[in-house]
C-alpha cells in the first residue's frame, strides 16, 4: 500500500507541472490569436480612410443642397418662421440624418 501511495504522489508531482505548462501554452496561443484578429480587424489604410471621409464630405454636401433648395421652395429661406437661420437648422439636420432631406 505504502508503494502504490509513493507511485501516486510521484504521477501527480509529474501531472501538475505539464498541467500548468499545457495551460501556460493555451493562455498565450489564445493571447496570440486575440492580437491577430484585432491587428486584422483595423487594417484600413489611410486611402481607404481617406476615400471614406471624402463620401462622407460629398453626401453632407448634397444633404446639405437639398436641404437649401427644400426650405427655398416653402419660402422660409434664409430664415425660418420661427426666426431661426435656416442654415444652422439644416445642418442640424443633415449632421443627424444624413437622408433627411432625400
Amino acid at each position: 500500500m505504502l508503494i502504490a501511495f509513493d507511485k501516486y504522489i510521484n504521477i501527480n508531482q509529474l501531472v501538475t507541472p505539464i498541467g500548468k505548462l499545457i495551460n501556460m501554452l493555451k493562455n498565450i496561443l489564445v493571447t496570440l490569436c486575440i492580437l491577430g484578429l484585432t491587428a486584422c480587424s483595423s487594417s484600413k489604410s489611410d486611402s481607404d480612410r481617406q476615400l471614406e471621409k471624402a463620401k462622407e464630405e460629398v453626401a453632407l454636401n448634397s444633404c446639405i443642397e437639398k436641404g437649401v433648395k427644400y426650405y427655398q421652395d416653402i419660402g422660409s429661406y434664409p430664415t425660418l418662421s420661427t426666426g431661426e437661420s435656416a442654415d444652422l437648422k439644416i445642418r442640424e439636420k443633415c449632421d443627424f440624418n444624413i437622408n433627411m432631406f432625400d
